[in-house]
């Protein structure tokens, strides 16, 4: 498969710190299919970065049709944004002052820390504590006016969760029913806290790893003179990476059409590269190893590579690579069974060529396509 000009398109916007201006504005002139950029844009949440990107590489020769969809989004994205992090103050305020160790993960510190501002959307509220502090947590965020269960369309309202799906969730999942609120704020409508209490590669057996990693709290700056609590980067970096791993590698995320989401590759490139993170590649080496996480960092990693070339010339993420790698690598391009793990589905072209194929789920050898 040849990248057609639309997809080279797409991977020049995603390099929002490193794209090459003329060569984008070059790109950008010619007669270009902008329903099939859009369509990718949106699917891969990169409309507040292609606003911001093509804004600033072409501001006159955009299409003002084009320019004004991105303009909304962008818009959009930086209210619920702006909005979204009062809410973040207040919880972690309450939660500070409850005593409790705690750390907002993923798109809680990604929208407001390394991205700029309207350029990563955060769907909700990701937290991890320790189990021993569940109870606490709960009682602070009904303080707080949220509720365990499931916002309502129809009612409008939130549907507390039954004792036994709150039950089921804890045991199995790793986690507890979400705690929704209604804000009623502009881009903004319902808060979700979701509470985690393992760790993303398994639902039990990493209580000490939790506590570990709780133990040591990284403060992340949002721009005002705040910060918010979260992970070290090495952690986080490493949570990040895992949580792509187990999406990417199901069948059944890739039969949804969700397992390659640019933007959780996206998220890997704009951690690594953010001049404000010094990430210690020792210290996250001995992360894996002493977690048995080196498959999955070096999955995320390796293909955020092909992604974004940039990373290439990172030499500690190249020692990093160097230090995770498996014995074998074949695994790069294979598709795990959900019900029967042992069982293979196997790759035939590389991971931007499947990125760009919607239908890739009819390319995997071995699968009997329904």
């Amino acid at each position: 498969m040849q990248l057609t000009l639309e997809n080279k398109l797409i991977l020049q916007i995603a390099q929002f710190r490193h794209y090459d201006r003329e060569n984008l504005k070059g790109n950008s002139e010619g007669l270009l299919d902008w329903t099939e950029i859009l369509g990718d844009l949106m699917y891969n949440r990169l409309g507040g970065i292609a606003y911001k990107v093509l804004m600033d590489s072409m501001p006159i020769a955009l299409n003002h049709e084009i320019e004004f969809l991105l303009f909304q989004i962008y818009e959009i994205q930086k209210l619920r944004t702006t909005n979204n992090l009062k809410v973040l103050y207040d919880l972690s305020d309450a939660l500070e002052q409850a005593e409790i160790q705690y750390a907002f993960l993923k798109g809680s510190i990604l929208a407001n820390s390394i991205y700029p501002i309207g350029c990563r959307v955060s769907k909700d509220i990701d937290l991890l504590v320790n189990a021993k502090d569940l109870t606490k947590v709960g009682k602070v965020l009904e303080s707080l006016g949220y509720v365990q269960g499931f916002y309502n369309k129809e009612s409008n309202k939130i549907d507390p969760a039954s004792r036994q799906e709150i039950i089921y969730r804890r045991l199995n999942m790793g986690e507890v029913v979400p705690y929704q609120k209604l804000v009623d704020m502009p881009a903004l409508k319902v808060t979700e806290v979701d509470v985690n209490f393992s760790l993303d590669w398994v639902a039990q057996g990493t209580e000490g790893a939790v506590k570990k990693f709780l133990s040591e709290p990284y403060y992340y700056e949002t721009g005002n003179g705040r910060t918010l609590r979260s992970l070290p980067p090495e952690y986080f970096l490493a949570y990040l990476c895992v949580h792509l791993y187990k999406e990417a590698v199901v069948i059944n995320w890739v039969e949804w059409q969700r397992d390659l989401l640019l933007y959780k590759f996206l998220d890997l490139y704009a951690f690594i590269t953010d001049p404000k993170i010094n990430l210690n590649w020792d210290k996250f080496i001995d992360l894996c190893t002493q977690n048995g996480i080196q498959m999955e960092c070096y999955y995320a990693l390796e293909h955020a590579k092909t992604f974004f070339p940039i990373l290439c010339k990172d030499n500690g993420l190249d020692y990093a690579l160097l230090s995770i790698r498996p014995d074998s690598v074949d695994y790069l391009h294979e598709v795990i069974d959900t019900v029967d793990r042992n069982k293979k589905y196997k790759w035939d072209s590389n991971i931007v060529e499947r990125f760009f194929n919607m239908k890739r789920v009819n390319e995997l050898s071995g699968l009997q396509v329904k």
